[in-house]
């Protein structure tokens, strides 16, 4: 597995999260681009979206995971079945997509928290 662009990382999104209905696949390069951009803030480090490296790949999907995973939930897109890497929940009388939001959450935070953030530094004024 190497560098990938925004169209890989959102092919692995939709291999990991099944049946996003059309309107959340059709902006599925957005969301990844937006997870991107998230992960670049966090860590102060240019990520380009030609070639995202192979640590900030596992931070992408979650991150961009979560996002899909509220708008499916927005338009009603609750499956038989969620699947995040080895998390599988079946359905219940309770909805999947918010039990995956909030793996997913979680995955999320584990992984920036991995990367680290980048330090700044401010000049007080006085």
């Amino acid at each position: 597995m190497g560098a990938w662009n925004l169209t890989s990382g959102a092919n692995q999104i939709l291999l990991l999260v099944p049946d996003v209905p059309d309107n959340v696949s059709g902006i599925m390069t957005d969301i990844v681009d937006r997870a991107r951009e998230n992960i670049q803030t966090y860590t102060g480090e240019t990520i380009s979206a030609d070639s995202i490296d192979i640590k900030y790949q596992r931070a992408l999907l979650c991150i961009a995971q979560v996002e899909v995973f509220q708008s499916m939930q927005l338009v009603g897109g609750d499956n038989t079945s969620v699947k995040l890497g080895d998390f599988s929940v079946k359905k219940g009388s309770d909805s999947n997509i918010a039990n995956a939001i909030t793996v997913a959450q979680n995955c999320a935070q584990h992984e920036l928290n991995k990367l680290g953030f980048g330090t700044r530094f401010y000049k007080a004024n006085g």
